[in-house]
């Protein structure tokens, strides 16, 4: 069964369908392998539908906003990107906050000896 999933996207504003092949499981299949399901969800972005008797009576599905390492190499690279001007704006601000920022001598405290 092929299913067409929408979800919105979020920084463009805009709808996005994508077509996900979902796997048909029995609730007993399910039951038994409950912690592969979740993690071939979370990891590899399967779906699952589950049957009762043959009917579809629940779906399993990855959360819309976790992204594999896989899916965030996709989208990096169609983020804007800094002109100069900004990159050399953005660098004095970080040189500007490593100089103000302090660390302690000792961050275990005084009465340890390093």
């Amino acid at each position: 069964m092929v299913i067409l999933k929408k979800s919105w996207h979020k920084s463009e504003n805009q709808i996005i369908i994508a077509v996900m092949s979902a796997t048909h499981i029995s609730v007993t299949e399910a039951s038994r392998n409950f912690a592969d399901i979740i993690n071939r969800a979370r990891f590899k972005r399967e779906e699952f539908i589950l049957e009762k008797g043959g009917v579809p009576v629940a779906t399993i599905t990855p959360h819309p906003a976790s992204l594999t390492a896989g899916e965030l190499a996709l989208i990096l690279p169609t983020f804007p990107r800094m002109g100069i001007e900004e990159a050399e704006l953005y660098a004095r601000d970080v040189r500007a906050i490593r100089k103000k920022q302090t660390l302690p001598d000792n961050p275990w405290g005084k009465d340890i000896e390093a």
